[in-house]
C-alpha cells in the first residue's frame, strides 16, 4: 500500500511530520485556542435586575416638577418597556382566542396599538405619582417556571401600593407578562375580559380604534 506521502499527505514515510502536516496542526491549534477565547454567551439580566432597570426610567419621569410633558414621559417610558415587557405575549393572551384566526398584518397592528396603550398609561399614570418613591422587595417562583417580582410604589404622603409582576424567560431573557395590581389583581385578566367584550361586540376592528381612543384620552388628559 502506498504511503499517503506521497499523495501530499501529513506524514511522510519515516512517521515523521511533513512540513504541510506541521502548518495544518498549527493553523486547528490556533482555531481551538481562538474558540477557547471567545466570551461566553451572555447571562438572562435577573427577574429582579429587569425591573429594577424599569424603575429607573420610571423614576425619570416620576421626578418632581420635571415639566417634561406627556410626550417626553411617552418616549422615555417606551424603550423601557419594550425591553421589559413581553407586549407581544399579553397582547395575544389579552385578545384571547380571536388572536388565532387573525391575519399576521393585524396581529402586528394589535400588538403595535396595545403597546401604545400600555405605555401611554404610564405616562399618564405616573406623572400624578411625581415624587413618590419605588422600592423592590424581592423575588418569589410562581407556576411553570416563572418568578413573581414584588415592589411597592409609595405616592407621596401615601401608603405604600403592592404591584407585583410576574416574568416568564423566553429566548434568554426574562421579561413581564402579567402585572398584579394591589399584589393579587391581574392587570391582564382585567384587558382580557374588556377586550373579549369589546371584540363581541364590534369586531377587532372595534378593539383597535378603542385602543387608539384611549390612547388619545391618555395623551390629552
Amino acid at each position: 500500500m502506498q504511503e499517503l506521502s506521497e499523495r501530499g499527505a501529513l506524514v511522510g514515510r519515516d512517521g515523521t511530520m511533513k512540513g504541510r502536516g506541521r502548518r495544518w496542526i498549527a493553523a486547528l491549534t490556533l482555531a481551538v485556542g481562538l474558540i477557547a477565547l471567545q466570551p461566553a454567551a451572555a447571562e438572562a439580566v435577573p427577574p429582579q435586575a429587569v425591573i429594577s432597570g424599569f424603575f429607573q426610567a420610571l423614576e425619570e419621569v416620576m421626578r418632581p416638577n420635571n415639566g417634561n410633558g406627556f410626550e417626553h414621559r411617552f418616549a422615555h417610558l417606551k424603550p423601557a418597556m419594550t425591553a421589559a415587557f413581553n407586549l407581544g405575549q399579553m397582547t395575544r393572551i389579552a385578545v384571547g382566542s380571536t388572536w388565532n384566526g387573525l391575519a399576521s398584518e393585524v396581529q402586528y397592528q394589535l400588538v403595535e396599538r396595545f403597546t401604545d396603550y400600555s405605555v401611554a398609561n404610564y405616562a399618564r399614570n405616573f406623572k400624578k405619582f411625581s415624587g413618590g418613591a419605588l422600592a423592590v422587595y424581592g423575588t418569589r417562583t410562581a407556576a411553570d417556571g416563572r418568578v413573581i417580582v414584588e415592589t411597592a410604589l409609595t405616592p407621596p404622603g401615601e401608603a405604600p401600593v403592592a404591584i407585583n409582576y410576574l416574568l416568564q424567560e423566553s429566548d434568554g431573557r426574562w421579561q413581564v407578562v402579567d402585572v398584579f395590581l394591589s399584589g393579587t389583581i391581574s392587570e391582564l385578566a382585567n384587558r382580557r375580559s374588556e377586550f373579549r367584550s369589546v371584540i363581541g361586540r364590534d369586531g377587532v376592528d372595534g378593539l383597535v380604534r378603542l385602543l387608539e381612543r384611549k390612547v388619545s384620552e391618555l395623551r390629552a388628559d
